[in-house]
């Protein structure tokens, strides 16, 4: 399937967010047009605007900022009840014509603050959310690359791209199958043991590749299983997702070292637990021998290192993050992660979503 492209012209809606402080819109980069994706693999797809000209944006320029974030959208349903097929707790998330366009300036008033050049979303319905979302936003940020694909989750929700800059190409991996890779397993009891089950990621993670002033970087967009009435076997499958995901990047940093690369999105657990550890690359919790990556969110001061309500701590806790590789980690910014909290929002805003999104700036170019 290829991604759904931005459009010039899309669906306004009222009490949209203010406009971008001036202090932000400097990480914000010139929009331009999507240049040919070279090579090609299975379960590829190439977004493409005009094949005929090569994007400014991707050509070798002096390096500069490249913003980069992550925002679970909390269930993003449009008003159509049946556009979703059957899936799960469609009837019950649809909203009224109302809700939606509420929910939508909300979201777009926190995407405007956070003004990333590329946003991973998680939770999004299909390509007509998408396209609202994007117009949404589009007085402050023209999102002109879209993404949006069906992912493994029942319930319909999926991960998305917006982005400023031209998209390469991204890969899926929903079919991908996996165990946990450090589990010991006897061929009698795998059937009862849920670290020897062979999983599929409980969404999708999808490898966006990048070119942004002729530099390349990757990333890794996930949303992995949430804890549901404490089943062990959630915790198994979010630690072998976690795992397989460390292994993607892993191959991803052994091809070129050199090229940044992040994983990004919904974690579904707090820093030090298993998952976590994995995509970090605690080799007791991934059975990897790559470079140990870095946390944007361990960053930040304790108080503000935080993105949802977690009912198994009984607090807010970091279940959002950014994980740079090296490569990426080295560019990092100073002072450039952000976490966008609900204090000096608008209620609007604040209620749009239970997550808070996280940026970061990377030194993307030409050294």
């Amino acid at each position: 399937m290829i991604p759904r492209m931005g459009s010039e012209e899309g669906p306004s809606h009222t009490g949209l967010p203010r406009p971008i402080p001036a202090t932000l819109r400097r990480w914000l980069l010139p929009v331009g047009v999507a240049i040919e994706a070279l090579g090609g693999a299975c379960d590829t797809d190439v977004p493409r605007a005009n094949a005929e000209r090569a994007d400014p944006s991707t050509l070798p320029a002096p390096a500069g900022p490249l913003r980069v974030a992550t925002y679970n959208v909390q269930n993003l349903f449009d008003p159509a009840p049946n556009d979703g097929g059957d899936v799960l707790g469609e009837a019950s998330e649809t909203p009224t014509e109302d809700a939606y366009a509420t929910k939508l300036a909300g979201l777009a008033e926190v995407i405007a603050l956070v003004a990333a050049d590329v946003l991973v979303l998680q939770e999004v319905e299909n390509r007509v959310t998408l396209t609202d979302l994007a117009a949404a936003v589009s007085p402050w940020i023209e999102y002109r690359y879209q993404a949006t694909y069906d992912g493994n989750d029942p319930r319909g929700i999926d991960l998305a791209v917006l982005s400023t800059v031209p998209i390469a190409r991204i890969l899926r991996h929903r079919h991908d199958v996996f165990r946990v890779l450090t589990a010991t397993c006897d061929p009698g009891s795998a059937p009862e043991d849920p670290a020897c089950w062979n999983y599929h990621f409980a969404r999708d993670c999808l490898e966006i590749h990048l070119v942004v002033r002729g530099q390349s970087l990757v990333l890794l967009g996930v949303h992995l299983k949430a804890r549901e009435d404490g089943e062990v076997s959630d915790d198994t499958k979010r630690l072998a997702e976690a795992q397989h995901t460390r292994r993607i990047a892993e191959r991803l940093v052994a091809e070129d070292p050199e090229r940044p690369l992040v994983i990004l999105g919904d974690l579904n657990a707090w820093p030090g637990e298993p998952a976590v550890r994995a995509v970090l690359g605690d080799p007791s919790a991934c059975a990897c021998a790559g470079p140990r990556f870095s946390s944007a969110g361990a960053t930040l001061p304790p108080e503000e290192a935080h993105s949802a309500f977690c009912r198994d701590l009984g607090r807010e806790a970091l279940y959002d993050d950014l994980i740079l590789s090296p490569a990426a980690t080295f560019r990092l910014l100073p002072g450039s992660v952000t976490l966008v909290h609900d204090e000096g929002l608008s209620v609007t805003a604040a209620k749009a979503s239970d997550h808070d999104p996280i940026a970061v700036s990377l030194s993307i170019g030409r050294p």
